[in-house]
Order: C-alpha cells, then sequence, then structure tokens
C-alpha cells in the first residue's frame, strides 16, 4: 500500500518570465452611485464621462451632467478637466479647477457618483469586471439580477421624467409554474427557467433590459416604447414562450406566460418608480384573472377613450374595445 506521504508531492509548474504584466490600462470603478462595481476603461484621449448620450463613458445618474468630466490621456497617465459641470468635481477631497493629474488610487466625486481611478494590467481589470458581472446576473439565467435592474430603472425614470420620452416596463409570469417543479422536479424548472430566459433575451433590442424579477417572473424594461411597441413586444415574448420545447425523460415539457405592461409617457407621468411597477404588476394580474397566457396593458397606459367607448394605443392603428377578447 502507498504511503499517504508520497502521493502528496507538490506539483512543478514553470513560472512566466513576467510576472507582472505591464500596467497600461486606466480604469475608473465605481464604488458608489448607480452600477456600483462597474469598471469604466478610459481608451482614448479627450474621453468625456457624463450622464447624456453621447458621453463615452456614460453614468446615468442625475446629479451628473451631460457631459461632466473630460480626460486627457498621455501614454500612461490621465488627466481630468470638469466641464463647468453643475454640481462639481472632488478629486481626494479637494474641488478641481483646472486640469489635475491622477494618480493610482485616487477617489473622484462626480456629483453624488464616486469612482476610483486605477492603473491595471488587462488580467486585473478582467478579474473586477468578471466580479462585476457575477455580482449583477442572476446565476441560474444569466439574466441581470433584481438588485440591478432596479438601480437601473431609477435611472431611467428619472431620464423619462426629466425628457419627457416613453418607458414601457412588462412583467412576465410563467404560468402553472409550480405544477411544472412538482410534476417534473425542480431541476426540469430550471431548465424551463433557461430556456425563457434565452427566448427574452433573443426577443429584445440592444438597448433594453431583461431581469429575472424573482422565481419564475422576469421583467423587460423598454426605453423610448409607447403602448402600442410594448403590446407588440409582449406579445413577440408570449409567442416565443408558449413555442418552448423542453425535452425529459417523461416527455416534452411546454410553458405559457403572462404579461403585464405599462408604460410611462408625457402623458402620464407616475410620481414613483413603484407606481410603475404596481401598475405592470395590476396587468399582470389582470391577465393572470383572465385566463393567463396574454398580455394585458395597464388601462392608465392607455391612449384616452374615444366617445364609443373604444381606445386606441399609441403607435397603432388597431382600435380594441375596453373588453378585450383574450389574446392567445
Amino acid at each position: 500500500m502507498a504511503n499517504s506521504r508520497d502521493e502528496d508531492v507538490t506539483q512543478e509548474v514553470t513560472l512566466p518570465a513576467e510576472l507582472r504584466p505591464k500596467r497600461t490600462a486606466l480604469t475608473l470603478h465605481v464604488i458608489k452611485g448607480p452600477r456600483v462595481g462597474e469598471v469604466l476603461s478610459v481608451e482614448r484621449d479627450g474621453a468625456v464621462l457624463g450622464r447624456g448620450d453621447d458621453a463615452d463613458l456614460r453614468i446615468q445618474d442625475p446629479s451628473l451632467s451631460r457631459a461632466h468630466v473630460r480626460f486627457t490621456r498621455t501614454g500612461d497617465t490621465l488627466s481630468i478637466t470638469d466641464l463647468d459641470s453643475r454640481n462639481g468635481t472632488l478629486v481626494e477631497g479637494a474641488r478641481l479647477e483646472g486640469t489635475r493629474k491622477l494618480k493610482n488610487g485616487d477617489l473622484i466625486a462626480l456629483g453624488g457618483v464616486l469612482v476610483r481611478f486605477a492603473i491595471q494590467d488587462a488580467t486585473e481589470v478582467q478579474v473586477s469586471r468578471d466580479l462585476y458581472e457575477a455580482a449583477v446576473r442572476d446565476r441560474l439565467t444569466g439574466l441581470y439580477n433584481r438588485g440591478y435592474f432596479e438601480d437601473r430603472l431609477q435611472a431611467e425614470f428619472a431620464f423619462v421624467r426629466r425628457h419627457h420620452t416613453s418607458l414601457a416596463l412588462l412583467l412576465i409570469d410563467l404560468d402553472h409554474f409550480k405544477q411544472i417543479n412538482d410534476t417534473h422536479g425542480h431541476p426540469i424548472g430550471d431548465e424551463v427557467l433557461k430556456a425563457a430566459a434565452v427566448k427574452i433575451r433573443e426577443s429584445l433590442r440592444a438597448e433594453d433590459l431583461a431581469a429575472r424579477y424573482g422565481g419564475e417572473e422576469f421583467i423587460v424594461l423598454a426605453r423610448g416604447t409607447d403602448a402600442g411597441g410594448a403590446q407588440v413586444l409582449g406579445q413577440r415574448l408570449r409567442t416565443r414562450i408558449s413555442l418552448l420545447e423542453v425535452l425529459t425523460l417523461g416527455g416534452i415539457v411546454k410553458v405559457t406566460a403572462s404579461v403585464g405592461v405599462a408604460v410611462m409617457k408625457k402623458e402620464l407621468g407616475y410620481d414613483t418608480v413603484a407606481e410603475l411597477v404596481s401598475a405592470a404588476d395590476e396587468a399582470l394580474y389582470e391577465a393572470k384573472r383572465n385566463g393567463r397566457n396574454q398580455v394585458v396593458v395597464n388601462r392608465a397606459s392607455r391612449m384616452p377613450e374615444r366617445l364609443d367607448g373604444s381606445y386606441t394605443l399609441k403607435g397603432s392603428e388597431e382600435r380594441v374595445r375596453q373588453k378585450p377578447k383574450k389574446l392567445d
């Protein structure tokens, strides 16, 4: 019989010639504000950070100006200049006047956002980003988690109120999901959740955002989408989920989904994010109550009623009665 000590042999490895790769990545780590933990790379000279759509480095926080600061990159050094922002910029607690060269580890306050400047190598940047992704993603489905979604929703809500645009919120619930778990087991239920998440992700635009909201519920945020567009999106999601087939030893498992929609727009401004979410939840409840496997747009999100008792979805010529037939 072999001695256990003989088997416990240290494995030989060859150390790389350059143990410490050169640090050339200039990064900003968000440590306070939306998307805490996110890593932003300053890759070009003259990059602008702000909340505006045209900013090279965008952080959607209402305390930031559209173009808040500009970074000047010279080789491996980085300097920062405030662009006459409303709330100003602090570097290591001192108000930024003119241009200042940054040092590794400097804390930068931009309105209510705090970032840390770091000079890193490529491996360190990747590890930081992997840690951030792990913190904001749902481990099972790969979609964003609820915490990340709620942070983004707050920022989008503020943007819509400020610019008087539209924003659609869709709550998606898999019908009779408990029966799937009870009949086929939780591993099969997990496969159904993962398959539904794939269909949701494939159905969205790059600027849309999807998350697992809890259990068998998903939530989607669609910027610049009115009630008509949101209903079309909801129907697309519902249809694609209904076509899912998950193979099991006992046969094929299928699932349907109910979708509740609420839309914030110029004509209807919710006072809080909670009110917007509640409106989508009310619509989802109505979809469930009416038989499931359908899309319901919250009544407040629809266009004003006509004299004949019908309403028109904005952006669509379709006229629908106040008590529509089931959509499935």
